[in-house]
């Protein structure tokens, strides 16, 4: 100012310093059972801090690159918010943040089903259940096929091998949804119980004489049988003890004639009767049976249908021929003469009696001969 002439001149720095800038990275998927790698970026910052809207975590929150790995609330949640918060340089003040979104996949699930018990002739339906899953397979450990091993609703149908070794092993395997990797698999134990495919026929004797024999023990087999139920036919014949595979019947004294023994094989699946066996059951205790005479005789066919020849040679003397029943009542009588050394053949009639056991009797002066001879239709 007046009167001075002299100007001052001073100088200052001035700095300028830019506000922060932040990028949390783009948006990104992770598996339940995975960590996710972050990829933040950040300029003129003092420091940096990764901060979750759920219960995850990061392996360094201060770090551009942290790792999180989810936690339980964020499985649940399906996701979990992700922050990345910048403070400035000194002489700024303003913080600022970005968020990206962490979606999380969970992992698949797969329910094949409870146990099962089937037989070897049937076959099973079976109705899985999955979750998050891309696609779904069935398998066996066996080799039975499925009607469509891809559907969760199919049907098995074993193989002979699963029905031999009586059980098999199914799965049903999820497939998981990107980014996930690992698949989900369940598993059942079909147990499948043999069906009776045979009865084999009664084993024993097919001729009882129950004067000597009032007892007759019989058997049979049948694989996969686990009780057998036996019955004689007519139940007159005799009184049968049921059993294992192996039964006796106690025959009935006053029956002759033909019986049929047959048995059923049983098991929690199916039952099968077998064939018959037929007995020829005879009580000798009514009969004469001195048989002296010194002649040649044939019954021919003998079982018969009633129609029958019987042969005869070296008959020295007249006789009489009886037709006797079982019982030893007289059904038929007529004289034969006397030709000596020739065979002779006499032709006999009777499909008019019941089929069963008869005797033929030749009585002559001092002897006597008697031949056995079945009916049977």
């Amino acid at each position: 100012m007046a009167p001075c002439a002299t100007d001052v001149i001073d100088e200052m720095n001035l700095s300028i310093i830019s506000n922060p800038t932040v990028d949390a990275g783009s948006n990104a998927m992770v598996c339940e059972n995975a960590s996710q790698q972050l990829y933040g970026s950040a300029s003129h910052y003092s420091s940096i801090l990764w901060t979750s809207s759920g219960d995850g975590s990061f392996d360094d929150p201060t770090s551009l690159y942290a790792i999180y790995t989810p936690g339980d609330e964020d499985i649940l949640n399906s996701h979990a918010i992700l922050t990345l918060t910048v403070d400035p340089l000194s002489a700024c003040s303003e913080t600022v943040a970005d968020d990206l979104v962490m979606s999380i996949m969970g992992l698949p699930s797969a329910e094949a089903g409870e146990d099962a018990v089937i037989c070897g002739d049937e076959s099973l339906l079976l109705n899985g259940d999955v979750d998050t899953e891309s696609s779904i397979l069935w398998s066996t450990m066996g080799d039975g096929i499925f009607d469509d091993e891809t559907s969760l609703e199919t049907i098995y149908y074993p193989g002979s091998q699963d029905i031999i070794n009586g059980e098999v092993e199914i799965s049903l395997t999820a497939f998981p949804m990107g980014p996930c990797s690992d698949a989900a698999v369940d598993m059942l134990m079909l147990t499948v119980d043999p069906i009776i495919n045979e009865v084999e026929t009664p084993n024993g004797p097919d001729f009882v004489d129950t004067h000597y024999t009032p007892t007759s023990e019989y058997s049979t087999e049948s694989e996969y049988a686990t009780n057998y139920q036996w019955f004689v036919h007519p139940v007159t014949a005799g009184y049968l003890l049921n059993g294992d595979n192996i039964t006796s019947i106690t025959w009935n004294e006053s029956y002759q004639g033909l019986a049929y023994i047959y048995v059923k094989a049983i098991n929690e699946c199916n039952s099968m009767v077998s064939d018959s066996l037929e007995v020829l059951v005879d009580n000798t205790v009514n009969i004469d049976d001195i048989s002296n005479m010194d002649i040649d005789v044939q019954v021919i066919p003998n079982p018969n249908n009633g129609l029958f020849k019987l042969e005869l040679s070296g008959l020295q003397e007249s006789v009489n021929c009886q037709i006797l029943n079982s019982s030893g009542s007289l059904v038929h009588t007529q004289k034969l003469e006397v030709f000596g050394s020739d065979k002779r053949s006499i032709d006999f009639d009777y499909s008019d009696l019941s089929q069963g056991v008869y005797y033929i009797k030749l009585i002559g002066e001092k002897q006597v001969h008697i031949e056995k001879m079945i009916i049977n239709y």
